[in-house]
């Protein structure tokens, strides 16, 4: 099997998870009171910047060779610091809400991951049955 493209994975799930969150925003507009609906986009709202920055910092790491371990090391640790704390700050600002603004915020950070996954998933398929390893002789 040869690599998998992990940029045009990310890609993908940032352009799908514009257009969830475009849903997301759609719903907020017919509906301006559901609390759910508002949880809802600022979870997918922060599950998208995450992963967005997330790609972002791995693409400046890598770009830079091997030599450099161990500041990626550390830069993905500040990342995730940084990440972690904007997830922390969402789920506080929708527990002020009501506590189905929480679970939806929850379920719309999980739902990019969700994205993330389905499209690899999608994509590691696709090469298995295009393998000819699998296929009869």
């Amino acid at each position: 099997m040869r690599d998998l493209p992990f940029e045009a994975f990310l890609n993908r799930t940032v352009k799908i998870g514009l257009y969830v969150l475009a849903g997301c925003l759609l719903l907020i507009g017919w509906d301006y009171q559901n609390r759910m609906f508002w949880g809802l986009a600022m979870g997918v709202g922060v599950g998208l910047w995450n992963i967005y920055f997330l790609a972002r910092r791995i693409k400046l790491i890598t770009s830079r060779g091997r030599e450099f371990l161990r500041d990626f090391q550390r830069e993905v640790a500040g990342s995730l610091i940084a990440r972690l704390l904007s997830i922390v700050a969402v789920l506080y600002l929708a527990s002020r809400i009501s506590l189905p603004a929480v679970i939806a915020a929850a379920a719309g950070i999980l739902a990019v991951s969700g994205i993330f996954a389905a499209v690899g998933g999608g994509a590691l398929l696709r090469e298995v049955k295009s393998d000819q390893l699998f296929r009869k002789n």
